[in-house]
Order: structure tokens, then sequence, then C-alpha cells
């Protein structure tokens, strides 16, 4: 029985020599059988393929048999196996496919669940559905016999078995067989039966032990197990029992031991050993309990006095493996409790079996676990046990199962946990298992689950460890963990990282299975891999979804344990995404809280995948599909998906990575778009004709899209776009305007100038695409911002009304985009201005056509303010100095191009769409435009007869009617905004009446319009005083007005009508007396420059008539006359002069400065002393020029400026005449010398400024104080008037002025002027007073005269007109002056 060579021969030559060996054709089962049984079982042919005797993994190696990871054997004797295997290979020869060929089987028939670098989970498609049913409320346990490659799952009354291996090559089920048990559960409580597979030849057999009666059931082959017939099913069945249960006992755990030999574990820790077959191979049951003095008399199980007397009870039992047999007729078997304690036995398969050692290494254990990491603050507090073991290959022994090579060394991987408040920490120690000193020689911490094991929970943990031995799987009852157990290369950068404590840990992952459904793992074992791929596989049942297959796959070639140490949180998202939708699909994907990723790690992995999805360089997508359009419905799917996952596992999240997903997804969109409109026209075109959009993509620069093969397979551009370079679609989009112009210069350079039919039919193809891309784009922004977590954003019209500070560029608004749609909408335009009107003719395209292009037309121009808005957005956002420029320059762009193009709609038959685009925009400019336009467009023709053209006057009566609507709907839309612009409007159309017209319905928006600006006070004053009756306003209007105009006559009358206005204000008592006052009283010092300026023009007027009607002629004129010696040498103040007198030619009003320089530098002996008018201008120009400089009647309120003005003006005055011939007073009489003195300037101005007590306030300037003034450029740039002149023309100025200074002082010095000054003085204001007096008497003398007229008038009127018996009553007196007293 427990022979190291336990293949076919061995196990055959083991039997009674005496018995008639079976041929090799025999069958074990069916020869027994008669035809009358045989016809009633429910199996056909067909419901068993032949068994391969050469089943996976198991192999002879030194005598030794290969167990699988849990301790079970791989490769089994088998019952009435022949010896002959040359027959054997005849009778059963199956044929072998290739492994390439094997795994196309299996990828057609399996389903994948998930998938990365490091690992496939696949569904295998075999499982029943009874197990299938996730809403069933029954249990069940199941068992997976690797080498078979036949499940088994039980339930209370039933055993369901099927083959769940594609592999050709193995013998089972085609079909699930349901057996009932024998003996069947009366309880739902208890706990479930165990099933067991037994390999046998040529089909397996089934083992059923109940866990609570421990009645055995086993069944050489399947066939009789699933006899419809219960007697023959019962007759065929090898029953038994396992003996000395305790009370409340029962078998936990069944473990292969040998082909016919299984340990049984049992709730109380005992473990017993039993046999399912004779020493002929017959089945027979029996039963034998270890015990630790298995070597004394009474055999190897003594029954049960063992019971109590063994040592090896009372206990938990974490596991039983059984080991290879290291010595003939030898074999090994390790227990394992949960508190740390090994027992090492030794079966021998004569019946003796002994126990070799036992040891106690729990403290050996926790030490390591505690040095290999921080887990809790308090070991002693916290349980630590055993949960399971494996054996591993022992050095030297490569993909073996580890194998003792003597009695005290063995080589194992342990599964503990420790245990604390609210968390688990799970280890793997690989150790070689000693009696004297075990060796622990390294500890692989879990990190990534430390969930503890539910209390209820009906399946242990266990450990597999699949060939070649590089992963560890510790499977639950709802997750998986791998394990990588790869040894770290021995390179200088792992030396380094060691040192430094850098090393990453090896490679670990947690597959889950969902926790909102019945799912739970029910079995697991290690699955054979293939041995040329080295893949370690791992089995699992899940109840209630089918049978799970986890692949952990091999190493890339040259990628190192490095590269595969870390699980990436792109590799979990695209999981999620890839594989969490699929329905049905039992795995949970949103992770445990050990394997959480920073946010920064989850933005990186979410924008990386966007762009693979984009690229189609994801290996979760196909490269290639039938049609393009269910390819980019996978990729906008995935995107979709992603950001689902995003949002409800990763919900902080940025904003900007949320917007460039989302713009991510609208390119996918814009393509499928674009796809469908590609393959319309592809029905559409004629043969031989090539797309429109194969020359774009061939047009694009190959920096721009990733390089086409042709030659390798390749030949569609447009499908290779599409698979490969969605994301750089904005360049498809430039691209599909500049194709247009390329293919125009082509065709003149090659001699086939397209024609405007084709040219139509390109501009309208390019127009499409566009559109195509930027309305589904804008579109789907618009739709699904929501779902990608952007509700809290304003999103208008696909635009982001606001919050771009901290995202990039929108790919919509990209120049290449605005660019590309300007660009496009303008050749349209221009297109259909051109040939819009020849619609059907001959070599013109069809009016359908040019229809729909000014339609389309009307859709680039929403579409191209929509992308240049969203860039000034975007700039607006920016605190860049950089983009200040470009921001500057776009703003000036985009409210020209709107205007041109929203004109130029009007112009293609779009009116209404340029109207509501213009509305849309609120471009209150082009939309007053075009409303103004297009009224007075209605207007001429209904007041022009036979001009209506194609519409009648009815139609255009409506079409005005519906203008004057929408104007005063903007008026009660847009309020001020409206009015400011199509008032603007209408003044700038010369319309500045029509404003008016709208005073009775929109009085408020007209004043509001007409008050805003000085400019409109003309039309203003009107508004004021007619609708507003506001006089006060209007006065006001009119003299703001005046400020700024340039004409003395209409200066005058707006001064004048102001001052009418104000005058009805005040007697309205719309203003106050005092109010009223002070605002004549400034409107009157107004008249008086606007007077002063016309004195000096009627001065000029004897000049002028006797001169050309010429402006440059009567200026020359007067500068002959009057600007010839003053001014001779002093070129910058004749240049002054001259340009003041062309404007008093001209009529145009006069700065302050420009008077005083007119009335300041004319010459004195030009004028003539016997010409009345002579001599009173000359009298009064400098008086008149420092009234004019004191009044501030031109708003000239600089101090310094007005102090620079009146002393040039007093020098110029007193310079005028010859002081030093006046000082010579030597034989001149007294009176000679006043007429001397009085003929002075100086005299006559300080005279008239005696006269009119204004010296008072102003008194005059002595000449010494009037040296240096404006004789230096620093006092010149004081002045207003200077601020802006160079300084050489400002020192060509000041020399002037300068030579005025040298004058008076050449007058003080030699003229003693200083001295006459004070003389002159008192004689001017003695003349004064004198003039004042005579004219005092005078006026008396009049009014003495006026008095006595009167009264004689008075009485002569009373004697003519009284009655004389009325004059005689004492009722009527009058009083001195001949008036009626009353009363």
């Amino acid at each position: 029985m427990f022979s190291p060579d336990a293949t076919i021969s061995t196990s055959i030559a083991l039997r009674n020599p005496r018995r008639r060996q079976r041929t090799g054709s025999d069958d074990p089962i069916a020869t027994r059988q008669n035809p009358k049984r045989q016809r009633r079982s429910g199996l056909t042919s067909e419901t068993f393929k032949p068994f391969s005797l050469e089943l996976n993994n198991a192999a002879e190696l030194n005598g030794r048999v290969a167990l699988t990871t849990d301790g079970h054997s791989a490769a089994r004797s088998r019952r009435n196996t022949p010896t002959d295997n040359a027959s054997l290979a005849i009778r059963h020869r199956v044929s072998k496919k290739h492994d390439h060929e094997r795994r196309e089987d299996k990828c057609e028939t399996n389903v994948v669940l998930t998938k990365n670098e490091n690992y496939v989970v696949t569904r295998l498609t075999t499982t029943p559905i009874q197990l299938q049913e996730s809403q069933s409320t029954e249990t069940w346990q199941g068992e997976l016999a690797v080498g078979a490659g036949v499940a088994v799952a039980t339930t209370q009354t039933q055993a369901l078995v099927w083959r769940y291996s594609h592999d050709t090559g193995r013998t089972g089920p085609t079909k699930p067989l349901i057996i009932p048990l024998l003996h069947p559960s009366n309880s739902a409580l208890q706990p479930l039966p165990l099933g067991f597979i037994v390999p046998t030849s040529p089909e397996p057999g089934l083992l059923i032990v109940m866990p609570v009666s421990g009645k055995v059931t086993y069944w050489e082959n399947l066939s009789n197990a699933a006899s419809v017939d219960p007697g023959r099913r019962k007759q065929q069945a090898s029953e038994g029992t396992v003996g000395g249960l305790l009370s409340g006992e029962t078998i936990t755990t069944i473990t292969e031991a040998e082909p016919h030999g299984y340990l049984l574990t049992l709730s109380t820790g005992r473990v017993a050993h039993m046999a399912i077959v004779d020493v002929q191979g017959k089945p027979d049951i029996s039963v034998q309990f270890l015990r630790s003095n298995g070597a004394h008399a009474g055999g190897l199980f003594s029954g049960l006095r063992s019971v109590f007397t063994s040592s090896g009870w009372r206990r938990d039992i974490a596991a039983v493996k059984a080991g290879a047999s290291w010595k003939r007729g030898q074999r090994q078997c390790i227990i394992a409790t949960m508190s740390g304690t090994f027992q090492v036995w030794d079966l021998n398969w004569n019946g003796a079996h002994s126990l070799l050692y036992e040891t106690d290494i729990k403290s050996k254990l926790l030490a390591s676990v505690w040095n290999s990491g921080d887990f809790f603050h308090d070991k002693d507090e916290h349980p630590f046990q055993i949960l399971d073991f494996v054996f591993l290959p022992h050095d030297g022994l490569d993909n073996q199962v580890a194998k003792s090579t003597s009695h005290d060394d063995c080589k194992l991987l342990v599964l503990t946990a420790l245990s604390g408040p609210d968390s688990c920490k799970y280890n793997l120690l690989a150790l070689k298992l000693r009696e004297a000193d075990t060796e622990i020689e390294v500890v692989h911490p879990v990190s990534c689950y430390t969930s503890p094991s539910p209390a209820d929970a009906k399946f242990k943990p266990r450990l597999v460890v699949p060939a070649p031995k590089q992963t560890a799987f510790i499977v639950f009852e709802k997750t998986v963990i791998l394990v990588s157990l790869a040894e770290v290369e021995d390179t200088p950068d792992s030396q380094l990282q060691m040192e430094t404590q850098t090393l990453p840990d090896p490679f670990q992952d947690s597959i889950n299975i969902r926790k909102d459904k019945a799912y739970r793992i029910v079995g697991c074992n290690a699955q054979p891999g293939n041995g040329a791929k080295e893949e370690s596989c791992c089995i699992v049942m899940v109840q209630g979804y089918g049978v799970i297959n986890i692949s952990v796959l091999p190493a890339k070639e040259g990628q190192s344990s490095f590269d595969r140490a870390r699980i990436t949180a792109r590799t979990k998202i695209e999981q999620a995404i890839f594989y969490g939708t699929k329905p049905q699909n039992p795995l949970d994907f949103s992770g445990h809280p050990e394997t959480q990723f920073g946010i920064e790690d989850v933005e990186e992995a979410a924008l990386k995948i966007s762009q693979s999805i984009m690229g189609s360089t994801s290996a979760y997508l196909p490269q290639l599909v039938p049609a393009l359009d269910q390819l980019l419905q996978l990729r906008a799917s995935a995107l979709g998906e992603l950001i689902k996952h995003l949002r409800k596992y990763h919900d902080d999240v940025s904003q900007r990575i949320r917007w460039q997903l989302l713009w991510d997804a609208e390119k996918i969109a814009a393509a499928k778009a674009v796809c469908i409109l590609y393959s319309a026209k592809l029905d559409k075109r004629t043969e031989g004709q090539k797309s429109y959009l194969n020359e774009v993509i061939d047009c694009i620069h190959e920096r721009y899209k990733t390089q086409n093969d042709r030659d390798n397979q390749e030949p569609d551009g447009v499908r290779h776009w599409m698979i490969h370079d969605v994301s750089q679609l904005e360049y498809l989009f430039a691209y599909a305007q500049e194709t247009y112009e390329v293919l125009l210069r082509e065709g003149k350079e090659d001699n086939k100038a397209i024609n405007v039919v084709e040219q139509a039919q390109l501009i309208n193809e390019a127009n499409d695409y566009q559109m195509a891309i930027l309305e589904a784009a804008f579109n789907f922004r618009t739709a699904n911002s929501a779902s990608y977590g952007l509700d809290d954003q304003v999103v208008i019209d696909g635009i982001l009304q606001n919050g771009y500070e901290d995202l990039p560029s929108p790919w919509t608004s990209d120049p290449l985009v605005y660019a590309g749609l300007y660009g496009q909408a303008d050749t349209s335009q221009k297109f259909l201005v051109q040939h819009g009107n020849a619609a059907d003719e001959d070599g013109f395209p069809s009016l359908d056509l040019l229809k729909k292009m000014a339609i389309d037309n009307a859709r680039q121009v929403d579409l191209c303010c929509r992308s240049y808005g969203e860039r000034l957005l975007f700039l607006n956002s920016k605190d860049d100095p950089q983009l200040n420029n470009e921001r500057k320059s776009l703003e000036k762009d985009l409210s020209a191009i709107r205007n041109q193009f929203l004109v130029n709609l009007v112009e293609i038959g779009q009116a209404k769409s340029a109207l509501r685009l213009a509305e849309k925009c609120h471009d209150m400019v082009t939309l007053a435009e075009i409303v103004v336009e297009e009224t007075s467009a209605a207007q001429d023709v209904l007041s022009t007869p036979n001009s209506h053209g194609s519409e009648s006057e009815e139609e255009m009566q409506v079409k005005l009617s519906v203008y004057r609507d929408c104007v005063d709907r903007y008026f009660t839309t847009w309020g001020s905004i409206w009015a400011d612009a199509f008032f603007t409007r209408l003044i700038s159309e010369g319309k500045s009446g029509s404003i008016l017209d709208h005073a009775q319905k929109h009085r408020q928006h007209v004043t509001a319009f007409l008050r805003s600006s000085a400019k409109y006070a003309k039309v203003g004053w009107i508004n004021e005083v007619l609708s507003e009756k506001d006089y006060a306003s209007g006065g006001q209007h009119l003299r703001l007005l005046q400020r700024d105009e340039a004409d003395l006559w209409s200066k005058k009358i707006q001064l004048s009508m102001s001052k009418l206005s104000l005058m009805a204000a005040k007697s309205n008592k719309q203003v106050t007396e005092n109010q009223g006052k002070s605002l004549i009283s400034d409107i009157d010092r107004d008249l008086g420059g606007v007077a002063a300026q016309e004195k000096l023009h009627a001065f000029l007027v004897p000049i002028l008539r006797e001169t050309l009607n010429d402006s440059i002629a009567r200026t020359q004129a007067v500068m002959g006359k009057y600007g010839d010696r003053f001014v001779r040498h002093k070129p910058a103040l004749k240049h002054f002069m001259e340009n003041s007198v062309r404007k008093v030619v001209a009529g145009e009003v006069l700065a302050v400065e420009e008077i005083v320089d007119v009335l300041t530098l004319m010459d004195e002996d030009a004028f003539n002393p016997m010409d009345q008018s002579d001599e009173a201008f000359t009298t009064e120009r400098f008086f008149l020029a420092l009234q004019l400089l004191h009044s501030n009647s031109l708003d000239v309120t600089d101090r310094a400026h007005l102090e620079l003005l009146e002393k040039i003006i007093w020098r110029r005055c007193m310079i005028q005449n010859n002081w030093t011939q006046i000082n010579h007073t030597e034989l001149k009489p007294d009176t000679e010398v006043e007429v001397e003195t009085g003929a002075t300037a100086l005299f006559k101005t300080l005279k008239e400024g005696f006269k009119e007590d204004f010296w008072e306030q102003n008194p005059p300037l002595a000449p010494s104080s009037l040296l240096g003034a404006g004789t230096s450029i620093s006092s010149l740039q004081i002045s207003p008037r200077y601020q802006d002149t160079p300084d050489h023309t400002l020192a060509s100025i000041a020399e002037d002025l300068q030579t005025e200074d040298e004058a008076l002082e050449d007058c003080i010095d030699k003229g003693r002027l200083e001295l006459w000054w004070q003389g002159v003085l008192e004689a001017a204001k003695q003349s004064a007073r004198q003039e004042s007096d005579q004219a005092g008497e005078e006026q008396s003398r009049r009014m003495s005269m006026e008095t006595r007229f009167k009264a004689r008038m008075d009485k002569q009127d009373k004697e003519n007109w009284v009655p004389k018996d009325l004059m005689n009553r004492n009722a009527v007196r009058t009083d001195e002056q001949g008036d009626v007293v009353m009363g």
C-alpha cells in the first residue's frame, strides 16, 4: 500500500499472486455487470470520455511520488491496471493536442473575469447550473480532483459530479451527475458530507464521508454511483463506518495519503487513517486512529483504546498533510495545530505507524512575525494561530514538492494569523522543520489583506502553492490572496536597496468575491499548469457562480521581481472598468483599505488609462473590429466606466482630472460623429471617387498622426486614424480646412483646376466634418458634465463659464480649432456671396446645396463664436503676463470676426440666424447694426415705388413690423445695454432724430442715453425740453456740449440756448434762486469769452473783406498788417500768432492762450489813431486779454499757468511803447508828457481797469516782477499748453520770450519804467475817476430832464382823459408823480 514506486505495475504486484490477473482489456466494473443491470443505468456511452493514463504533473522522480501543494499525490496507482503498458497505450489512445491548441480550446470556452500583467482569472464554463444559482439557500461543500479534472459538490442529500476541465486527455462525465446519498443527513444544521473523487481506471470513483455519523460510502466508478436504480447504486457501493466517534465529534476534513488511503481529521483533534481497498485491491473500508505508541503490540491501529490514551487529540488541528515516501515502504505525515505544535508521523505500508517527534515552534513563529514588521503594541494580548501549511521544494529538487530527506528535516510554508481588535495580520513563513531546532528562513508579511476571517465562515482558510512554487494562494471564503515567493535577484541594485531598507515587498494582490451576493468559496486546489509556461494555477469553486481558475503568469523575458512587485492604481482601475462591469462577474473590484492608493497615483493612473483607451493601446480593447462605430463605442463605454469607478471609489479626484477625462470622452463622441458621417458619405460617393476624409488624413503632417504602414497590411488610412489618433482630433479639425486649400493649389499646379461645383462639394464636406466634431463635443459636454461630478460648474452650450484657474486650455478652443473654424466659415461665406445668385445655372452648384451651405454657415458661425469665447474665458482666468497680449488681441479679433460673420449672414439670406446668434452672444453692437440696416432697407423699399423685387409690399410691411417688435423686445430684455448700442448706431447712420421717435415708448432709455455723454447734448436738449420738461438738465446739456464745440457761432448759440433753458428752469422752480444765478453767471462768463473773440473778429472784418475768400490768403493779409514788427524776429511766437489768426478767420473757437497771443502780439504802430475803431480796439486789447484770463471762462484753473500768462500780458503791454524816448522829457511841457504817457498801452490798460474796478481783485503787476517769465524750459513746462511739446520747441519759445524780457529790462534801465510805473498808475486812476465823474454828472442831468418831461406829460394826460367831476371827488387822490393813491 505504501510503496514508494506507486506505478501501475507495482500496484498490481502487491495483490494476491494467486488471484487471476485481468487482461488489459478488462473493465473493472463493466465485466461484473450483467446486461440487464447495465441497461437500467442512466448513463450512456457519451457520459464518459477516455480517462488519460497520463495525469498532469504525475511523474516518478528518484522513486518518489509527486504530491499536490496540499500534500495530495498527483500520480496514483490505479486498480485493475494491466501490466502491459503497450496495450494500455493502444486501448486508451487519446489524441494529444499541442500546447497552443489546448490554449485555443480554453480561450474558446472560458470567460475572463479579470486580467492584468501578473495574473488572469477565468471562469470555467462547465459548472452545472445547480451550483450557479446564487439565489439558492442550499449550501454546498466542494472538492476538486485536479488529476482527473473532475469536481464534486455535496449537500445534505446529494452529490453533484462533473468534469470541469476542458482537457480532452482526461476522462470524466461530460454531463453533470446528480447522485443521491445513501445516508443523507436528517438535519440542515449538521456539517455537510465530505465528497472526494477517487482516480481509478478507466473512470473515477466517488467517496462520501458523513461527518456526524461517520458512515463512509465508496463507489469504484461513477457509473455505479449515478445509476438510476437505487438498489443497484447501493449494491455497487462499498460501505463502512468510522467507529469510536465521541459524542459531538465530527469529521472535518479528508486528506489523501495514498491512492486508496486517506487521513481523516476530527473536530476533537484526533486523526485517523482510512483505507478504501484491501491488500488485494478490492473495495473495503477500514479505519484506524493514529496514536503515539503505534509501535507496541496491537498493530498499527489498536482501536478505541487509542482514543483515551493518545496524546494527539483534544486540540485544534490547523492542517494534516501527507508527505512523500522517503524510504521504501515508509511515508511521513505532518499534523499542525493552531497553537503552533507540529507532529511528524511515520506510516508504514504494513500498517505500523509511530510518532517521530513533536515540536512546539509557536514562540519562534511569533518572534519572527514580530520582527518582520510593526503589528500591535502588545504581543501577549493578541491571539496567534497557524491556519494552514504546505510542503515546499527541498534544496536541489527543483519543482518537486518538499520531501523530508531525513527524519528531522522538512521544508514547509506556514500560514499564520495574528489577531488584533479589528484586524488580522497574516504571514507566510518558510521554515525547515526539525525536532531539535526549527529554522525560520523567510517571512512574507501579507500587506494587502488584514480582514479577520468571519467567525461563521464555513470555509477554513487554505494555503495553496502550485508548481512551480513561485506563488502562494491564500484562499478565504470571500477572498483569494496572491503572494509572490520568488527570490530577489542578487544584483547591485538589490543589494543597495537591502542595505538602505528600500527593497520593495514581493508582489501581492487580493482577488475579492462580491459581498452583496451569496457567493462564497467552497473548495480549492492547485491546478497543474503547463510545464512550458510555468504558470501557477489555483482552481476555486464558488457557490452561486461556478469554478474559477486563477493563473499567475510567468515573468516576461528580462522582467525582474522588482517589476512585478508593485500593484499599481492603474492595474486596479483597469480591472474594475474592463471586467467589473461585466454581468454576473462575481469579483469585487472596490478593493480593500490596505490596497488603496494616494489621490496623485489615482489621478495619474486615470489619465494614462484614458490615453491608452483613446489611442487603442490598452491591452483590454481589441485593435480591430469589423465596424468602426463598434470600436468607438467600446472605447466610449470604457471611458464611461472609468469615470463611474472614480466617482464611486475616488470621489476626491480633482476638477482638473475630471475635465481632462471629460475632454477625452468628448473626442471619442466627436470621432463617432465623424465615423457616422464618413459612412453616410461613402454610401453616396461614386466609384473611383476618393473620400474627403481620406484626403484630410493624408494631408495631416506626420508629426500629428501615428505612422500608417500601408505595406504592413494597413491600407485604410481612415480606420488607422480612428484607431490610433483620436486623441489628436484638433489636428483633423484644422486640416479639414487646410485640405481644401491644398486641393485647390494642387489642381492649379496640375492644370486641372477644380470647377465651381466641385469647390462647393469640397467646402460642404469640410463644413460637415468640422460641425460634426464640435457639435458632438459640445453636446456631449453639456449632457455629461454632471456625470463627471461637474454639476456645480456652469456649462452653457458646452462652454464652461468660470473656474479655469487650475485647468489647462480646453481642446475645443485650441488655436488650431478656432483658427480652422474661422478659415472654413470665411471660405464658405465668401463662396456663397460670390456664387449664391447663380444657383442652378450651367456650371454652378444646385440651389439645394447652396441653401444647405448657407444654413450650415450659421452653425459654423455659432461654433466659431463659442470656440473664441471659450478661449477668452480661459485667458481671462489666468494671471499670466505672457497671455495678456493674446487676450487683448483675441478680444479685438472676436468682436470684429463676429460682426463680420453676422453681417455676412444677412447678406447670404440668413438674417434670422444672424439675429438669433447676435442675441445669443449678447453682441448688442452687431445686433443694432443688423436691425438698423434691415429696417432702413425695408423703409427705403417701401418708400420707393416698384422696388420691392420678389417681395410684395405686404411682406415688406410684415418684415418691418417684425424688426420693430424685435427692437421693443430688446429694450425689455436688455434695457440700457441695448439702448446704448441701438441709439449709437442710429447716430452713426445720421439718424439722430429717430432716437426721439422712441421717446414715447422708451422715454427712460432715451433720456438715460442722451444724458450719458455731452456729444449727444443737441438731441438731448430737445428730449429734455419736449419729453422730460426738464429745462435745467437741457441747459446743462448744452453747456457741457459747448466746451468741445469748435465753431464759434455754434458755441454762442449753444450757450445762449443753455442760458434760456436755465432761465426757464429758474422760473419753473426746477432750480433754486442761488443755483440759477450761479449757473447763468457761469454762462455769462463763457459768453464773455465768445464776445471777446467776436470783437477780435469784428476788428479784422475790414481786412477780410478786402481779401479773397480764402483762409490762407486772409490769414496772410492779417499777419502782413499786424504781425510784421513785433514778432518779426520771434519765429515761435509768430507761428503761434499765425495759427490763432487762422482760427479767427475761419470762425473757430480759440483757447485762452490763443486769444491772448492774437491780442498781445499785434503791432501797436499798425493801428490808426485817427480811426475810431482802431483806437477803441488798441485801447482795450490788453485789458480784454486780462479779463479773459481772470474770468476762467475757458477752464484755465491752474494758478501757475495763470500767473505765467498774466506776466506775459503785462510784459507785452509795457514794451509796446518806447519808454526811453518817453523818459527824455527835457524841453517838453507837462501837457506833452501827459499826452505821451496817456497814449501808451500801459496807461490805456490801467485806465480801463480802473473804470471797471478790475484792479481791486486783480492788482496790476510792477515791471520788475515780470522779468524772467517763461524764459526757461522748466518755467514753460508748468503750463498744460506745453506739457507735450518737445524740448527743442520749448527752447525756441523760451528764446523768443527772452527777447521780450530783454526789451522790458531795457525799458526799466534806460526808460526808468519802474519809476514811471507808479506815476502812470496814479494818472490812469485819476483820469478814470474824472471820466467817471463827468459821466455821473451827465447821467444826473439826463435823469432830471426825463423826470420833468414825464411830469409834464402826466399832467396833460389827466387833463385830456379824466372827467372833471371825477377829479373833484375826495375819493381820488394822486401823488407827486401823478399816480393814483388807492384806498
